[in-house]
């Protein structure tokens, strides 16, 4: 639980700072990813949906989109 919290409280530092990007902030929750599979297993079996939101979590990739690059250039404008 320490660590849990340590690592979302400096997550949430972090943002209100403005410091870091997407790719900063997902690898700051998937630095909590451990603390959270380890103590969400525990209730593992007690419901189906408990246990889809388990295996959602432990599928998640932690890696940034690439945003599509919708700027025009000079040869697209046709004046």
């Amino acid at each position: 639980i320490q660590e849990l919290l340590r690592k979302y409280i400096d997550l949430h530092d972090n943002q209100v700072a403005g410091q870091g990007g997407y790719q900063d902030t997902l690898d700051g929750i998937k630095s909590m990813m451990r603390a959270i599979v380890y103590l969400a297993e525990r209730f593992r079996g007690q419901n189906h949906e408990l246990d889809e939101l388990i295996d959602m979590l432990k599928s998640l990739t932690f890696k940034c989109q690439k945003k599509e690059d919708n700027t025009i250039s000079e040869d697209d404008i046709p004046f």
